[in-house]
């Protein structure tokens, strides 16, 4: 059995969600051309050495497990915002999990790219007292999301108590 987090009376989940599926679809899409490309090779192969099947085999099986790979980094890895903290956690056979309490945050910042802003992604860094950072990475509508864990920060501060989820500005689902 996992241990979970025990949840405190009060605290309710307000968005829980992953990574944005258009930077998987990126990820997938270099794995198709990858294979494209080994397709080429493999049709050429007739003109070159005989050792050209160990190197398209080669290559099928790591274009297969980068591909697997991008897929279980983005099924494996979970952002939760609650009413007292922020939460990532990531990973199969390795677990990461972190936790920022919303009376620690000090500063959110959406950071975006050309192409996740193109794609309509971006990166949210949390920083909290005591030096403590977490970076959702890939969230699709970063910039109001940061905005929500700012607003939730300022509410909890303010009144020194947890956040009624009602008190959240309720928007697109991501």
């Amino acid at each position: 059995m996992s241990e979970k987090t025990p949840i405190r009376p009060s605290e309710q989940d307000i968005r829980v969600f992953r990574q944005s599926r258009s930077r998987l679809y990126t990820d997938l899409l270099f794995v198709v051309f990858a294979f494209l490309g080994i397709g080429i090779l493999f049709s050429l192969s007739t003109l070159v050495q005989p050792y050209i099947w160990f190197v398209i085999l080669i290559l099928v099986v790591l274009t297969a497990l980068v591909g697997f790979g991008a897929f279980l980094n983005w099924y494996s890895t979970v952002y939760k915002i609650t009413t007292i903290r922020i939460e990532y956690k990531s990973g199969i056979i390795s677990k990461v999990e972190e936790e920022i309490c919303l009376e620690d945050i000090q500063t959110v910042d959406a950071i975006q790219n050309f192409i996740g802003r193109f794609l309509g992604h971006g990166d949210i860094k949390v920083e909290a007292a005591g030096q403590n950072i977490i970076i959702l990475k890939n969230v699709r509508h970063a910039h109001k999301i940061a905005h929500e864990i700012t607003n939730l920060s300022i509410k909890y501060n303010k009144n020194s108590k947890p956040v009624n989820q009602e008190d959240t500005t309720p928007f697109m689902q991501v």
